[in-house]
Parts: structure tokens; sequence; C-alpha cells
């Protein structure tokens, strides 16, 4: 039964005061429950891979928020972050002048016919006084009948002496030392 007082109605039937009783006990529990529902929720009860970029608001992670060190280079694109660049520092004192690179290079060959079943030392020197010998070496025109035997630069490294053997017991052959010279420093 209703009754009308200036346009409102009021419930007077008990049943009616019942379930409107009930559906606003029914409403505070639903809000109350699910506020603490959402109090309630820890990062454990999460199933792990459940949640994705698209559930995070964007800018909401800071820095504060990720343990030092968790990150690796697969966690940014391209592998790496790099920065801005550092304002640039100051210059270091002017160090020791360093000694003189190489000048003056020149090659000589110096040619000798070894005899079949022989060997023959001999020396290519450099073709400029003041220079110095700093590598060297030996070839022939029959490699295969040639054995090298040494080859190292003179003592006084004005030139580069070579041993070599004809190991052929019929043919001459033709061999020739090179120095490779430059101006002593």
């Amino acid at each position: 039964m209703t009754r009308r007082h200036s346009g409102l109605s009021a419930v007077t039937s008990p049943a009616a005061i019942r379930f409107a009783v009930l559906a606003a006990v029914a409403l505070v529990v639903s809000v109350a429950g699910s506020a603490a529902a959402t109090s309630l929720i820890t990062g454990s009860q999460i199933k792990d891979g459940t949640v994705t970029g698209r559930d995070v608001h964007s800018h909401s992670i800071r820095g504060s928020d990720i343990r030092d060190k968790s990150l690796t280079s697969r966690d940014f694109a391209g592998g790496s972050v790099t920065g801005p660049a550092g304002v640039q520092g100051d210059h270091g004192a002017t160090g020791p002048v360093g000694p003189d690179g190489l000048s003056g290079l020149e090659y000589n060959v110096t040619a000798v016919t070894i005899d079949p079943d022989s060997h023959v030392t001999w020396v290519a020197t450099c073709a400029s006084p003041g220079k110095v010998a700093i590598a060297g070496g030996e070839t022939s025109d029959s490699p295969e009948n040639t054995s090298l035997e040494d080859s190292a630069p003179t003592d006084d490294h004005a030139g580069w002496v070579v041993t070599a053997s004809n190991i052929n017991r019929f043919v001459p052959l033709t061999a020739q030392a090179i120095v490779v010279c430059a101006n002593a420093r």
C-alpha cells in the first residue's frame, strides 16, 4: 500500500521495506567489497606474464620503481641506451715529443750466382751513407732449389747479410740479397 504526500511516495509494506533494506545492504557490500579487493591484491597474487603494457598507465612507472641493475641490453630497443653527450672536459698537459719516424726509405738488391751443390754468403749494402738496415731477405730464380741458411743485418747495420745454398747438384742458380734501409735517427 502506498500513500502519496505532496508528490512523494512512501513505501509502507513490510515486503517492500525488506527489499529496500536488502538492496541497500547489497549496494554497500558490493562497493565496499570491490574497494577492499582493490587494496588487497598484491604482486604475488598476479600470475607472471599476465600484466601487459596496456594494463599499465602511461608514465606511471618511474626509475625509482625499477630495481638497480635489473635491466639488461635486451630490455632496450637497439640493445643499448646512449644518453646525451657530456660537457667537453679540460685538455690535458702536452706529452713529451716522441722519436722521429722512419724517413728516406730505400732498398737495394745484390745478386750472386750459386754453383750446383754449394753455398754462398754475401751482403746487400745500404746505397746511401748514414742509412741503416731495417729489414732484408733473399730470393732466387729457383726457389725449389734454394735453401736459405742465414738472413740478418750486418754488425754495423749498414747492410743485410745472407747465406744460401743451391741444393741442385747439376744446375747453377741466381739469388738476390735484399736490404731495406732508412735514415738513422
